[in-house]
C-alpha cells in the first residue's frame, strides 16, 4: 500500500504543476481561460484580493474535506509562481527551490491531516506518513528536468494519455471492491 501511496504522491505533484504549467500557456488566449488561476492574473496589481481569493479557496478545499486539503490548492498556486519565476533557471537552482517548497508542502499536509493538532500529533502524522516523501522529490526532481517544451506528440499517446487515468482509476476501483 505503501508503495500505490508512494507513487501517487508523484503523480499528484505532477498533475498540480500541469495545472499551473496549463494555465501558464493559455493565459494570453482569453477564449480558452475560464476559470484557471484567472484571479491572479487580472489583479496583479492589487495583491491583497489574490491573497484573499487564495485563501478562501483553500479554506473551502479544507471544510469540504477535500483530498489535499487545503495545501493541494496551494501547492498549485506555488507552481504557477515557479513556472513564472524559475522557467530561465537551470535544474539545481530550480531544485533549490523545489526542496525546501516541496517540504514545507508535505509538512503543511501531515499537520492538516490531524486538523491542526499540537506538535505531537504533527509529530505522530509526519512520522507515519514521511515515505510518501520519497514520492514528492522524485516528483521534485521530474519538475526541476522539465525544460518549458512539448514532448514528442503523435495520436497513439495522446488517445491513450486520455484514457490512462480514468481507466487505472476504474481498475482500481475494481481491485478494491474485488
Amino acid at each position: 500500500m505503501m508503495v500505490m501511496r508512494v507513487i501517487g504522491r508523484i503523480a499528484f505533484l505532477l498533475y498540480a504543476f500541469m495545472i499551473a504549467e496549463g494555465f501558464y500557456h493559455i493565459k494570453d488566449k482569453p477564449d480558452r481561460i475560464k476559470a484557471h488561476l484567472i484571479i491572479t492574473e487580472r489583479f496583479a496589481k492589487k495583491p491583497w484580493i489574490i491573497a484573499l481569493y487564495y485563501i478562501a479557496s483553500a479554506l473551502v478545499n479544507y471544510y469540504a474535506k477535500f483530498n489535499y486539503k487545503f495545501v493541494g490548492v496551494l501547492l498549485i498556486y506555488g507552481f504557477y509562481f515557479y513556472i513564472k519565476y524559475a522557467k530561465n533557471m537551470s535544474f539545481w537552482k530550480k531544485l533549490l527551490i523545489l526542496i525546501p517548497s516541496i517540504t514545507v508542502y508535505f509538512c503543511l499536509y501531515t499537520w492538516a491531516r490531524v486538523s491542526f493538532g499540537g506538535f505531537p500529533a504533527w509529530l505522530e502524522s509526519f512520522m507515519k506518513y514521511y515515505p510518501w516523501l520519497f514520492g514528492h522529490y522524485a516528483a521534485m526532481i521530474i519538475i526541476a528536468s522539465y525544460n518549458g517544451k512539448l514532448g514528442p506528440r503523435n495520436k497513439v499517446f495522446n488517445g491513450l494519455y486520455s484514457v490512462y487515468y480514468p481507466l487505472h482509476m476504474a481498475v482500481i476501483g475494481l481491485i478494491a471492491m474485488l
